[in-house]
């Protein structure tokens, strides 16, 4: 990735991400001998992480026999959440996960017979709400949410093109859902997201 910095500094930072989601604590050192990545760029991209406070430092290692500094072990901050949705025709459910992927806590209620996408919405927000609140979670802690549903779905547009459950049609749910919520909103089939 020579020739384009930024683009290696995003396969970089996921990669990265990645080994942490892992569940593995590790440090800037091993992460560079595992990546094949530099010191400087492994501890570019991990203070940014600290300082958007998705990565965390969990305390110290033992320094090595031959002497030197002792390494600082890194993990995903687990007071970080991203909540997820499965709007299914008959059921709507819900779970709030830390970054490490730990389950905090996760609701259910039947998906309202009225489909239109308004009437959707607001079940959405009232799961999201009550598993929120129910958890004593600053909502400000949540990064973001993902959606999966049924159908067509254009996801980096975040369009339902078609879905038979709902009978929708070109329905910018990700706007929908992230205005709602006020987070950032990714949505995808529910194949996909099963898979």
């Amino acid at each position: 990735m020579a020739g384009n910095p930024e683009q290696a500094r995003v396969v970089n930072r996921h990669l990265i991400l990645t080994e942490l989601k892992a569940g593995k604590a590790a440090s800037r050192v091993d992460l560079a001998k595992k990546l094949d990545l530099s010191k400087m760029t492994v501890s570019v991209i991990v203070s940014d992480l600290i300082r958007e406070n998705l990565v965390t430092e969990i305390g110290e290692g033992e320094a090595a026999s031959s002497g030197g500094r002792k390494p600082i072990f890194l993990a995903l901050d687990p007071s970080r959440y991203v909540v997820g949705f499965d709007i299914g025709e008959a059921t709507t459910s819900v779970a709030l996960s830390n970054l490490q992927g730990n389950v905090v806590g996760r609701t259910t209620m039947p998906t309202s017979k009225d489909k239109t996408p308004d009437r959707i919405v607001s079940q959405i927000r009232t799961l999201y709400d009550r598993l929120v609140q129910g958890n004593a979670i600053d909502p400000e802690s949540i990064l973001g949410v993902g959606v999966s549903a049924a159908g067509l779905v254009d996801k980096k547009r975040g369009l339902i093109r078609f879905s038979p459950d709902f009978n929708w049609k070109n329905l910018d749910l990700k706007r929908s859902v992230s205005e709602a919520l006020g987070r950032p909103t990714v949505i995808d089939n529910c194949t996909r997201v099963m898979a």
